[in-house]
């Protein structure tokens, strides 16, 4: 039997504006349209590390639907189809709310019907913790869907199926329908925003005009992210958004869809309520998932894209400890796979070595890239209510795992090209061809927190590239191969009297006179160079299992 079910049903077949939408899918259907796997190709495990980081990345997509998200789109369908029902142009229906339009935008009320019309609009509001994929599902969804659909008979008219709206941060109906103008314009090429978005407008005028604009051009849903911003809202400005919402729905019957974090849920429960039709469709809480299993089979279906070199089962450990860390948060789960990966693959590329992913790894990926989020896992350890509702925003979470990857690729590029070298083993590396001048540099590269071999095979590269260095400049230029930038060019040495600096890198290493100089032209670079002060990004020097790597944290 098909998944895909077509549009049969008569009153819908009747309606232009519902007969030129997508086909109603059945949940199969609707499984294979939404879902969004990466490529994955078991080859790829034998690419350079570099490379394999980028694969790793593609989990930052990761998307699989389960029935939480089949029923959301569900239920989306029918609130956009439903809402067309009562504004058929094949009928009076579509004529008679245009020209009640007209009344109120004239007597500047809402309250003012020249045809008294019953609605077929519902309002429906999503409500769950962020990082449980709310917004991505959303635009998912609406992507089934066209933006515009051209319509010559039986009316001239460009249908608007949907628009998306983020709710302003202070609540304000009037910046929120001068988003809408402009979304409008945008998709259209009217000019809505510069008609009717002037300073001087009235919030009366310009709310009239976004619900006659709305049923002019048959918008089917107008969904409105991000509504808890009107709990920053002052005076009153929260509860006249919500009305305005409701009056969206029961009188220009155009269906309304609110989306939000748990601390809207008293304003939702509080106002939107009142909409006389939103119990037709009703409003989801999203809660956290729980181990059971839509968990387990997410989990498993997740941890067959791997990319390391070394594949690793899923064992009962891993899948707690994968809970444990992401308190069953989809975003959360996926950004601790992709980091666990990524760090995994990094750290090989300075020196062979496994590449695990087993219950440590991720417990130490969890404590060394999500340490902003920390507080917010503990409240929900916790269980308790109160203390869980003072994290619902993992907005900073994603700049944090953006700064991950980039530490992770900077570690990665970074990384000596050891087969470069012509040595057979990296213990054999520096001995072979160390001097016993060589000893005090790699031990205060010790000290900053280089490995000793990875100390030994960086100075041997560098005298190799600059014989009768220094080893004041023999140090610097280790540095820089640390910090991936390389041995910059030598200044050439006058003859005659040696330099007073030359001297003075006898002195015991790590004394702040020799890294400076006599000069003292540049001595913050110096500094820099040696570790003994952080650039304004604060780059620093760590050791991660071992192996040294630098690091950006924040200020």
């Amino acid at each position: 039997m098909s998944g895909d079910v077509p549009d049969t049903l008569p009153e819908y077949c009747e309606n232009p504006f519902i007969a030129r939408l997508p086909p109603v899918l059945s949940a199969a259907g609707l499984f294979r349209t939404l879902q969004d796997l990466p490529r994955h190709d078991e080859a790829e495990r034998r690419l350079p590390s570099h490379l394999r980081i980028h694969c790793a990345m593609r989990l930052g997509r990761y998307f699989d639907p389960n029935e939480r998200h089949i029923a959301l789109e569900q239920r989306m369908d029918v609130l956009i189809r439903q809402g067309y029902l009562g504004r058929n142009p094949n009928t009076t229906d579509y004529y008679l709310r245009l020209r009640n339009d007209l009344a109120r935008v004239s007597a500047r009320s809402f309250d003012v019907e020249a045809t008294p019309m019953c609605t077929t609009a519902n309002g429906f509001a999503l409500i769950g913790v962020s990082g449980m994929g709310k917004t991505d599902s959303i635009t998912r969804i609406l992507k089934r869907y066209p933006q515009v659909i051209e319509h010559v008979e039986p009316v001239a008219v460009s249908q608007v199926p949907w628009v998306k709206l983020e709710c302003p941060y202070k609540g304000s109906v009037k910046q929120l329908c001068f988003d809408f103008f402009s979304k409008m314009d945008e998709l259209l090429g009217t000019s809505f925003r510069k008609q009717h978005g002037g300073r001087r407008a009235g919030v009366d005028d310009v709310t009239l005009q976004m619900a006659a604009i709305a049923n002019r051009h048959a918008v089917g849903l107008i969904v409105i992210d991000e509504i808890q911003h009107l709990t920053e809202a002052q005076g009153t400005g929260s509860k006249e958004m919500l009305n305005f919402l409701v009056t969206l729905v029961n009188r220009c019957s155009t269906p309304v869809m609110i989306i939000g974090t748990p601390r809207a849920l008293p304003l939702v429960q509080g106002a939107f309520r009142q909409a006389r039709r939103a119990s037709g469709v009703g409003s989801v809480m999203w809660e956290r998932m729980t181990p059971g299993k839509t968990w387990d089979h997410f989990v498993r279906r997740m941890w067959a894209y791997q990319w390391t070199r070394e594949h690793v089962d899923l064992s009962d450990e891993i899948r707690a400890v994968l809970y444990d860390e992401s308190q069953g948060i989809i975003d959360v789960l996926v950004k601790l796979y992709m980091l666990a990966q990524v760090r995994a693959i990094s750290f090989s590329a300075m020196e062979p070595r496994p590449e695990p992913l087993d219950a440590k790894a991720l417990r130490r990926t969890a404590e060394e890239y999500l340490g902003l989020i920390q507080p917010m896992i503990s409240a929900l350890r916790s269980g308790r209510a109160e203390i869980i509702a003072q994290y619902d925003d993992l907005e900073p979470f994603a700049l944090h795992v953006r700064r991950a990857l980039d530490d992770a690729l900077m570690r990665a590029g970074a990384a000596p090209d050891l087969a470069a070298l012509d040595e057979p083993t990296i213990g054999e590396t520096a001995k072979g061809s160390e001097t016993a001048d060589d000893a005090p540099i790699i031990a205060a590269l010790e000290r900053l927190g280089l490995a000793p071999d990875i100390a030994r095979i960086m100075v041997h590269k560098a005298r190799a590239g600059m014989p009768g260095a220094s080893a004041l400049e023999l140090s610097g230029i280790v540095m820089d191969m640390v910090r991936g930038r390389g041995p910059e060019t030598p200044p050439k040495r006058s003859k005659g009297r040696p330099r007073k600096v030359e001297v003075e890198a006898a002195l015991v290493a790590g004394d702040i006179r020799a890294i400076v100089g006599p000069d003292k032209s540049n001595c913050y670079d110096a500094l820099l160079a040696a570790g003994v002060v952080k650039p304004p990004a604060c780059s620093r020097l760590v050791m991660e299992d071992g192996f040294a790597a630098w690091r950006v944290s924040a200020l």
